[in-house]
């Protein structure tokens, strides 16, 4: 009876714990260092991934990362705004030294809508600059007084004659939208 035991628990714990060793054995840690091509300083913020896998890194203050990458050999796909995309196979030994590649792109205005974000020449509405400076800078309870007079079109009524009163943003005009002429505002 006791070597029936020995067998059971050899099975149902030991064998598993082999298993377990040996999946863990099909990975290996790279470690690597990403530079500027043409200056040769390290980039931080540079995102590293395993190409068709889950496992991802991002690059340290001093360009330095480490990844967890198959044993049998792998391809890592290297990005970061403002350089060229890129894919490298993994070294069997040692460490990945990786340069990227600078792209000089000028980037459109783009303007925050309620809904996503749209370039500047695509809106065919109105679209005004705040300056953010400014609005700080005025002794006002809140950011709808902040903005009266600073926009064309834009009319605030209220909020400034009584302690706690929200005031009222008029955009252009004052449009009615009940037929009695009541009703809200824009």
């Amino acid at each position: 009876m006791n070597v029936k035991h020995v067998l059971r628990f050899a099975c149902l714990f030991v064998l598993p714990l082999f298993l377990a060793m040996t999946a863990a054995a099909q990975t290996r840690t790279v470690t690597g260092t990403v530079v500027d091509d043409s200056t040769q300083a390290p980039i931080a913020g540079v995102t590293i991934k395993v190409k068709d896998g889950p496992q991802t890194a991002v690059t340290n203050d001093q360009g330095i990362f480490t990844l967890n990458v198959p044993a049998n050999g792998a391809v890592i796909q290297y990005s970061h705004v403002n350089y060229e995309f890129g894919e490298v196979a993994v070294k069997l030994e040692g460490a990945m030294n990786i340069a990227m590649k600078r792209v000089e792109n000028s980037l459109d205005d783009v303007v925050v809508v309620g809904y996503g974000t749209q370039r500047a020449r695509d809106i065919t509405g109105s679209v005004v600059n705040v300056d953010l400076k400014k609005l700080t800078d005025m002794p006002v309870a809140s950011i709808t007084e902040a903005l009266r007079g600073q926009i064309p079109g834009v009319n605030v009524t209220g909020g400034s004659t009584r302690p706690g009163s929200m005031p009222n943003l008029n955009i252009r005009q004052q449009f009615n939208w009940g037929k009695d002429g009541g009703g809200p505002t824009l």
